[in-house]
């Protein structure tokens, strides 16, 4: 159930579920004991989806970066034989 739960979950930094990002259908329909079928992703939607999902995931890496580096104190400028 927990694994459902997750599986069928929205990820805010894919904009998907996880399901959905691995099998290009969402596991709410597979999981009505199999009577409603859902429509098959063609592999080259797959493709076209995972290179989207890729560059959504590299968007949420640098929002997360612009985040931490506003709260990072600067560098401190020390050489080798500082004395620290």
């Amino acid at each position: 159930m927990a694994e459902f739960a997750y599986n069928n979950g929205y990820q805010e930094s894919t904009k998907h579920t996880p399901f959905f990002a691995n099998y290009g259908t969402n596991a709410e329909y597979q999981a009505i004991g199999h009577l409603i079928q859902g429509r098959m992703t063609s592999p080259e939607d797959m493709s076209q989806l995972h290179d989207t999902l890729q560059a959504e995931m590299t968007e949420a890496q640098m929002r997360h970066k612009e985040y931490y580096d506003a709260q990072r104190k600067p560098n401190p400028n020390l050489h080798q034989g500082d004395m620290v």
